[in-house]
């Protein structure tokens, strides 16, 4: 009985460890870091490991301050989870949460910033649902993260903790988050709207 609840007590003290060892992290480059800038850095990055088969059990950690420039919709497929995490933030500017915000290239679809078919996760981002225009706060886009509906009708999850979601118009008949699967459930702790017309 000893022996049994011994290796009961080892199981549980190292699941959680050996869940975390599985896990991928992968620090993505923001916009200033990468050579010649870098818009699409985060686009690129998630996409390499839906095309591996591996989101699920990826991290990506951006960076602290960090400017990162989507170049087109992230999308999110069915029965996988995307999640986006930045170090907690202190009291100075170089240790703010990272920015997501939108190109101002033309011919870009900004209808949704995230189209979540899957799971979403993210802690410690900003949202600025704006371009990168450097004269100024940027353009106002009509974006949304979307928590969508997938094929299989599965409950959607979306987890937010200390987000900020900054200058959302109205679009989509929503603004900075909808839903339009049938089965969601969201979870927004220590979150920010700012700047929103929702």
């Amino acid at each position: 009985m000893k022996k049994c609840a011994w290796v009961l007590f080892l199981v549980a003290v190292f699941s959680p460890a050996l869940l975390l060892a599985q896990m991928d992290t992968v620090d993505v480059p923001d916009f200033f870091t990468t050579p010649g800038g870098g818009e699409g850095t985060l686009n690129a990055a998630v996409q390499a490991k839906i095309n591996a088969g591996t989101l699920s059990n990826t991290v990506f950690r951006l960076k602290p301050y960090g400017y990162y420039v989507l170049s087109a919709t992230i999308v999110v497929p069915a029965g996988k989870k995307l999640t986006l995490i930045a170090p907690d933030p202190g009291s100075t500017q170089e240790t703010s949460p990272p920015m997501i915000c939108w190109t101002p290239s033309s011919g870009v679809t900004t209808t949704f910033n995230f189209d979540c078919y899957g799971d979403v996760y993210m802690k410690n981002i900003w949202i600025l649902y704006a371009t990168t225009n450097m004269e100024g706060l940027g353009t106002q886009v009509g974006s949304a993260l979307e928590i969508d509906q997938d094929t299989t009708d599965n409950l959607n999850i979306g987890v937010f903790e200390n987000v900020i979601f900054d200058y959302a118009p109205i679009s989509n008949s929503g603004g900075a988050v909808t839903v339009s699967a049938a089965h969601a459930r969201l979870k927004f702790t220590n979150c920010y709207w700012r700047n929103n017309t929702d």
